[in-house]
């Protein structure tokens, strides 16, 4: 038998660590919100996988009207439906490797944190200006985070000179 004391605990316990955790949750929501609230949503284009859409992509900046290039900007990317995370790895690879010369390397931690997702999920990167930080996360979950000098060409990909779909960059930066 379980004496009433240690039910007490438990339930003592169990309560603390679920405050833990709703605080920690409402923290990185708040602060993700925060960081969201100085940017205003630019655009919003259907996301196409040769002619089949997969979701909708989402651009953010300080400045719709400035380059990306020089600002904190965001891009959410809202699926519809089931993408393997190789699939998300090995395209990230080869649009940076398009766009950019020289070592891409630097970018393996944003590119290697993709994981396999399903209808209803969404991957965000948001780049940090100030702190030169990339982070890439999918549902509200931080996967990895990049503070590098050239962190925010990671979005050459989408809005490179050869980005993954012209028409895509196109609908996002007018």
């Amino acid at each position: 038998f379980i004496s009433l004391t240690t039910l007490l605990w438990r339930d003592l316990l169990m309560g603390i660590a679920f405050q833990k955790t709703t605080l920690v949750l409402a923290f990185g929501l708040c602060a993700s919100s925060a960081f969201a609230n100085t940017l205003d949503l630019c655009s919003e284009a259907d996301l196409m996988v040769g002619t089949k859409v997969v979701g909708k992509a989402r651009y953010a900046a300080q400045n719709c009207q400035a380059s990306w290039q020089n600002q904190s900007i965001e891009m959410q990317f809202h699926y519809t439906e089931k993408i393997p995370g190789w699939a998300f790895k090995r395209a990230a690879h080869h649009f940076l490797s398009k766009n950019l010369k020289g070592d891409i390397g630097f970018f393996d931690p944003i590119s290697n944190a993709y994981q396999s997702i399903q209808s209803g999920d969404r991957y965000a990167l948001f780049y940090r200006h100030n702190s030169q930080t990339l982070s890439l996360s999918l549902n509200g979950q931080t996967l990895s985070r990049l503070q590098h000098p050239k962190a925010q060409q990671y979005f050459n990909i989408w809005l490179g000179e050869q980005p993954f779909s012209v028409k895509l960059k196109q609908q996002l930066l007018n």
